[in-house]
């Protein structure tokens, strides 16, 4: 009970340091290349005014690398995650002349207006590229400033208000701590996988709001078991130990996390489904089918 307290927490931890990054960040995915063998051909090869702007500007090492026979997209896709977020930076990515030959989208523009710097000049350069390379890049769908993520996290700590003030009891008087302790794993497993390919914000909203539901009704079910457990003279111990575990994932689970993001965006996100997947197992296997779930069940 307390390993899985431990890992529910490491989840927990794990979604919600990255999460201004994911969602705050002008930086491309590599998912979002959709065609890196043709992104490939045009910088290497065009002959169109944008792609030989950039040929011009792209490290000849970099290119050389695009120009290998028989390259996987998946390789390409990596060499672009890599070096065209490197490029986002720089003001003279796009000539005012180049600028031109590109059909921007009204939001490209109206961002253009503003003499961008920092993320947003980054922010521009993406938009540019994307509105460039349509058939190559996908368009970012998902992109808050500070203030809406903040209304983000209000959100889910909302959900998780809502749910702690009346939804637990409810559910483990008529489902039992092990079901509901299972249910908020499998709960927690499905929405983390889902955070990193929200297409939106209903979609977001959505994936955010099981996460909320999943770790807002886990953790006092499986507190509960722990003390339902644990001998009288032994309380205080027992609970401090499982503190103390969850603390512990508090800690590791942001460096953790972040460092994963700094690889592949969304690792951090499929990295704590799993650890929650595993985590669903084990309560399946050692509390769904144990003999004390049984006994309590028929009790109740």
């Amino acid at each position: 009970l307390i390993g899985l307290y431990a890992l529910s927490t490491l989840c927990f931890a794990s979604y919600e340091s990255p999460l201004p990054l994911l969602l705050g960040s002008p930086a491309f995915h590599p998912d979002d290349f959709k065609d890196p063998p043709g992104l490939a051909r045009k910088l290497v090869a065009g002959t169109d005014p944008i792609s030989q702007a950039l040929r011009g500007k792209l490290p000849a090492s970099f290119l050389a690398d695009l120009a290998r026979p028989n390259a996987s997209a998946a390789s390409l896709r990596n060499e672009f995650f890599r070096e065209i977020n490197s490029q986002l930076k720089w003001p003279t990515l796009f000539e005012e002349t180049v600028r031109r030959e590109i059909h921007q989208r009204p939001v490209t523009q109206e961002l253009a207006a503003q003499n961008p710097a920092g993320d947003a000049l980054k922010r521009l350069n993406r938009l540019l590229l994307e509105d460039a390379y349509p058939a190559e890049l996908k368009r970012q769908t998902v992109y808050y400033d500070e203030q809406r993520i903040g209304y983000l996290f209000a959100y889910c700590g909302l959900v998780s208000v809502l749910i702690q003030g009346g939804l637990i009891g409810r559910l483990v008087k008529r489902f039992g701590e092990h079901r509901v302790i299972l249910a908020s794993l499998v709960i927690i497993a499905v929405s983390l996988a889902l955070i990193p390919y929200a297409a939106g914000l209903a979609s977001l909203l959505v994936a955010l709001g099981l996460v909320s539901l999943g770790t807002g009704i886990n953790r006092a079910p499986t507190m509960g078991l722990i003390s339902l457990h644990t001998a009288p003279e032994e309380q205080g111990s027992t609970m401090g130990v499982a503190q103390s575990a969850g603390t512990l994932a508090r800690i590791v689970g942001p460096p953790l996390s972040t460092t994963l993001y700094a690889v592949q965006p969304h690792w951090p996100y499929l990295f704590a489904a799993a650890v929650a997947a595993v985590a669903s197992y084990l309560a399946w296997r050692y509390l769904c089918g144990s003999k004390e779930e049984v006994k309590e069940s028929g009790a109740t």
